[in-house]
C-alpha cells in the first residue's frame, strides 16, 4: 500500500506540472520497481523522486528510469549511504542547472557515470581491461581483445555484472581473438580479489587458445566420429551432414549434454593443470577460487546418479577428496571413474587426448551405472541415505535414469567451452592460433552442423543485435554498460568503442554542462558509391593546363628517394672530410672519431593526410557567378587534389560526412589510407552527392582515429565545410562547442587540423569554431579548386 501510495503522490506531482511526463512516468513505474528487490528500497526511490519533481519533471523521469541501476550498483541494500551520495551529486547538478541535472539523473554524462562508478561496490572491466589485456599477450603471445559479456536486458544483470559464482560466464570468440568478460566483477568482497577473479577468467581463457583447446587433428575428429556412429547406430540418427567440428560430434551420442559435460571436465581439468605446471604464480589463486566457489556453491535439484558421477569428477580435479564428499552408493563408481579421468593430467597431454578420454569415460558410465540412451533401464538400487558435506545439502540419487540430466554448473572462473569452436585440420589450428581466416566470427559462433542445436546453444543468451531498435540513446545496452565497456575510453579523443563492421560509438561534448556525454555518436562506415566518368573528364579538360601545372610543381617538391649520410660509424662509401678530418687529428696526437664512412638513407616526407568533406543537403545550393552546387566545386577541388597527391606520394584519404541524428553519422569512404590512387578514386568522387545534416563533432572524432593509426610525422585533418554545424538536437551553441572541443582534442593527439570554409558572407562562428587552429574562408568559391593544392603545399612545406 505504501508503494502503491507513492507511485501515486509522485505521479500527480509531475501531473501539475507536465501531465505528458506523468503519464510516461505511470507506465513505466511497474517494470521499474520489479527490478527493486525490497519494498524499502521501492518507497524510498519513490520519496527521493519526489524531490527531484519539485524541481524538473523531465529530470524526474530521467532520474526514475535509471535510479533501478544504480541501487544494483550501489551494493548492499542495507546500505543507503552510496546511494544517498549519488543523488546528492544528481540534486546539485540541477541546482546549477536544469539541462545538467536532466543528464546527471539521466546517467548521460561522464560525471554521472563515474561517481556510480567509484560509488559501487566491485571493479569494472573498463578499470582492469589494459592490465588484462596485457597479461593476455604475455600468456600466449598474440594479442586478444577484452570485451564486455552481451547483455540481453537494457539494464546491467545477471550476463553482464558477475556478482556469484554462477553468474557471468565468460566466453571467447570462434576465431580465440577476444574474450568476453563480465562488465562488472563484485564475487569478492576486496577490489583485490575482484581483480583476483578477473586475472584467472582472462588466464584460463587464454589457456584453451595457448595449449591448443581449438587445435584438434582431423584424425582423431573423424577415428572418434566413426566409432561412435558404429556404436550408436540404431539409437541415433546419423548426421546429414560431415562430421567438422566437436559440436557435430556430440549429436551423434545419445546424450549429447553428457558426452558434452565429460569434455568440458577433462579440457578444462588439463587446461588447469598446464597452467599450474607453466606459471606457477597461478597456483595459489586457482586454488583460492576453487574455494571460494565452493562455499556458495548450491545444488538446487536432486541429482541423478550419472550427475553425481560427473560432478564428483569436477570436484576431485579441483583437488578434493572423496572424504570430503559422500556419494552414496556411488563410491566404487567414481573410483575407477577417476583413475581413468585423471591420466590426462600431465605436461604433454592435448586436446585430441581429452576427446578421446571423454569418448571412454561416457562407455565406462554407460557399462557401471546403465544404458544412456533414450531406451533408459532401470538403475539398480542405490542407498538413498542422504548425506550432507561442505557441499551444503546432498542431494539424493534419482531412482531413474529418464529424469532429464541436468547440465553440469562448473567453477565461476572457467567459462562456457563451446565446442562448435573445435574444429578438426588446419582450420581448427588457425583458429587456436588467432588466425581464423581473419574473420572476427560472433561471439556465439556460427551453429554445429548437427540436425540439431547443440547444448550450447541452448544455454547459452544471445547478442543483441544493436541494429534492432536504433533509436534506442543506448544502442542496446544501458548507459552503465556503455561505461562500463573497457573499448570505451573516458579521455578526449577516444577510440571508437565497436559495435558491428564499419560501426562506432563516439562521446560529444555538451557545453552546457561542460561534460561529456559518453559513447553518445554512433559512426557508421560505408563504402562511397562510384559516379559517372564524364565528370571526372569534363573536370580535367576545363582544368586541363591547370592539371599538369600541378603535377609538375608537386612532382618537383618529392623529396629524393635517398640521401647521403655523412661521418657514420659504417657504410658503403667513405666520407673523404671526415677522412681529412681524422687523419689531422691523428698526425696531432689528438683523440679522434672513426666515424669516417657514408651511406645512404632512404628519405621520405612521411605526411599522412585525412580529407572530410561535408555532403550535408547544404552544399547541394547554387552560388558562384555560373551558379553551380557547393559539392560540385569540392569535388573538382578534390580531384586537382589527388592528382597532387599521387604525384607527391603522400599518405591520404578522403572521407566525405552526413547524417541524420547522433545515431546514424556517415562517413562514405572515397579513398582510404591503404588504397592506391587511380580512376576508382576518381569515380567515387565523381559520385558525391548532397545527402541530409552534419554533425562534425564525430565525424572530426572518427577522422582523427584513423589518422592516428597511420605511422607518419605529420598527421593532418583538413575539414572541407560550407557553413554551421546542424544535425537533430545539435546546433547553435551546443554544435559549435563540440566542433570545437573535437579539434582540440585532434590537435591534443598530434593532428594538425585545418578548415577550409566555403562561405560568402562568413559571421563570427567561423573564428569561434576554428580560431585556435589554422582555417581559411574561401568566399570566392569557384576558386576552390585551383586553391585547394596550393592551400595544402603550404600545410606540408617543410
Amino acid at each position: 500500500e505504501n508503494v502503491k501510495q507513492g507511485v501515486i503522490d509522485l505521479g500527480t506531482n509531475l501531473a501539475d506540472h507536465s501531465p505528458e511526463q506523468a503519464v510516461v512516468f505511470l507506465s513505466k513505474a511497474p517494470e521499474v520497481l520489479a527490478r527493486v528487490s525490497t519494498v524499502e528500497w521501492k518507497i524510498r526511490i519513490l520519496k527521493f523522486g519526489l524531490l527531484v519533481a519539485d524541481r524538473d519533471p523531465e529530470a524526474t523521469l530521467a532520474y526514475f528510469t535509471q535510479v533501478s541501476e544504480v541501487v544494483v550498483l550501489a551494493g548492499k541494500e542495507d546500505d543507503s549511504g552510496v546511494f544517498d551520495a549519488w543523488f546528492g551529486q544528481g540534486m546539485e547538478a540541477l541546482e546549477y542547472s536544469v539541462e545538467a541535472g536532466r543528464a546527471f539523473f539521466g546517467l548521460e554524462t561522464r560525471q554521472a557515470c563515474s561517481a556510480v562508478e567509484q560509488a559501487m561496490s566491485g571493479v569494472s572491466l573498463r578499470q582492469v581491461a589494459r592490465s588484462l589485456k596485457m597479461f593476455a599477450r604475455a600468456l600466449c603471445g598474440e594479442d586478444v581483445a577484452i570485451e564486455g559479456l552481451p547483455e540481453g536486458g537494457g539494464s546491467i544483470g545477471a550476463s553482464s555484472m558477475s556478482t556469484s559464482p554462477g553468474s557471468g560466464k565468460a566466453q571467447v570468440s570462434a576465431d580465440g581473438k577476444t574474450v568476453y568478460l563480465p562488465l562488472v566483477m563484485r564475487r569478492s568482497e576486496t577490489r583485490e580479489g575482484n581483480r583476483r577473479w578477473y586475472t584467472v577468467m582472462v588466464a584460463h581463457e587464454v589457456g584453451h587458445v595457448e595449449f591448443g583447446t581449438y587445435a584438434l587433428s582431423t584424425e582423431v575428429l573423424q577415428r572418434v566420429s566413426t566409432r561412435v556412429q558404429t556404436r550408436y547406430h540404431e539409437e541415433v540418427l546419423r548426421p546429414n551432414r560431415a562430421i567438422q567440428t566437436l559440436g557435430n560430434l556430440f549429436q551423434c551420442y545419445p546424450q549429447p549434454e553428457i558426452i558434452r559435460d565429460l569434455w568440458e571436465i577433462v579440457e578444462d581439468a588439463r587446461i588447469d593443470f598446464l597452467l599450474r605446471h607453466e606459471y606457477p604464480g597461478l597456483q595459489e589463486d586457482l586454488t583460492s577460487l576453487t574455494k571460494e566457489a565452493m562455499e556458495f556453491r548450491t545444488l538446487s535439484h536432486g541429482m541423478t546418479a550419472r550427475e553425481m558421477v560427473l560432478d564428483a569428477l569436477l570436484l576431485l580435479f579441483a583437488g578434493f577428496t572423496q572424504e570430503e564428499f559422500t556419494r552414496p552408493g556411488l563410491q566404487e563408481v567414481i573410483d575407477e571413474i577417476w583413475q581413468i579421468a585423471r591420466t590426462i593430467l600431465h605436461p604433454a597431454a592435448t586436446v585430441d587426448e581429452s576427446v578421446e578420454l571423454a569418448d571412454r569415460l561416457y562407455q565406462e558410465l554407460e557399462r557401471r551405472i546403465g544404458t544412456l540412451g533414450k531406451h533408459n533401464q532401470e538403475l539398480e538400487p542405490f542407498s538413498n541415505t542422504s548425506g550432507v558435506s561442505d557441499t551444503g545439502g546432498q542431494p539424493e540419487a534419482a531412482e531413474h535414469l529418464e529424469e532429464a540430466y541436468q547440465p553440469l554448473s562448473n567453477w565461476g572462473y572457467r567459462g562456457i567451452l563451446n565446442p562448435d569452436h573445435v574444429k578438426g585440420g588446419e582450420e581448427g589450428e588457425q583458429a587456436s592460433k588467432g588466425q581464423a581466416g581473419g574473420q572476427q566470427d560472433h561471439i556465439m559462433g556460427e551453429k554445429g552442423g548437427g540436425d540439431t542445436p547443440s547444448q550450447f546453444e541452448r544455454r547459452s543468451p544471445q547478442k543483441p543485435d544493436p541494429s534492432q531498435d536504433p533509436k534506442k540513446p543506448a544502442f542496446g545496452e544501458s548507459p552503465m554498460q556503455q561505461w562500463f565497456q573497457p573499448t570505451f575510453r573516458p579521455s578526449m579523443g577516444q577510440q571508437g568503442a565497436r559495435l558491428r563492421e564499419g560501426e562506432y560509438l563516439y562521446e560529444e561534448w555538451d557545453g552546457t554542462v561542460r561534460d561529456y556525454r559518453p559513447q553518445w555518436c554512433r559512426v557508421i562506415e560505408q563504402a562511397g558509391r562510384e559516379g559517372s566518368p564524364d565528370f571526372v573528364d569534363e573536370t580535367f579538360q576545363t582544368y586541363g593546363p591547370m592539371v599538369r601545372l600541378i603535377r609538375r610543381y608537386f612532382e618537383a617538391i618529392r623529396p629524393e628517394a635517398f640521401r647521403r649520410m655523412g661521418r657514420q660509424s659504417h657504410g658503403e662509401d667513405i666520407d673523404l672530410d671526415a677522412l681529412v678530418n681524422w687523419m689531422v687529428d691523428r698526425r696531432q696526437g689528438n683523440d679522434s672519431s672513426d666515424q669516417v664512412y657514408a651511406t645512404r638513407q632512404k628519405r621520405d616526407r612521411q605526411v599522412a593526410v585525412a580529407f572530410l568533406v561535408d555532403m550535408s543537403g547544404s552544399t547541394g545550393r547554387q552560388i558562384g557567378t555560373r551558379a553551380r552546387p557547393v559539392i560540385d566545386i569540392e569535388k573538382e577541388g578534390l580531384l586537382l587534389l589527388s592528382e597532387a597527391l599521387s604525384a607527391i606520394g603522400d599518405q591520404y584519404a578522403i572521407y566525405g560526412f552526413s547524417g541524420q541524428s547522433r545515431h546514424s553519422v556517415d562517413i562514405h569512404v572515397l579513398k582510404d589510407f591503404d588504397q592506391r590512387p587511380g580512376g576508382r578514386v576518381g569515380l567515387k568522387i565523381s559520385g558525391v552527392t548532397s545527402k541530409q545534416q552534419n554533425r562534425d563533432g564525430a565525424a572530426i572524432r572518427h577522422a582523427t582515429q584513423r589518422l592516428k593509426q597511420q605511422a607518419a610525422k605529420v598527421r593532418l585533418l583538413i575539414l572541407i565545410s560550407d557553413g554551421k554545424p546542424l544535425d537533430d538536437d545539435y546546433a547553435d551553441e551546443y554544435s559549435l562547442e563540440d566542433t570545437k572541443m573535437a579539434l582540440r582534442e585532434a590537435r591534443l593527439q598530434g593532428v594538425h587540423p585545418f578548415c577550409i570554409t566555403i562561405d560568402q558572407a562568413p559571421t563570427d562562428y567561423v573564428k569561434r569554431m576554428y580560431g585556435e587552429i589554422g582555417y581559411v574562408v574561401v568566399d570566392e568559391v569557384e576558386s576552390l579548386p585551383m586553391k585547394l593544392p596550393k592551400i595544402y603545399q603550404r600545410l606540408t612545406a617543410r
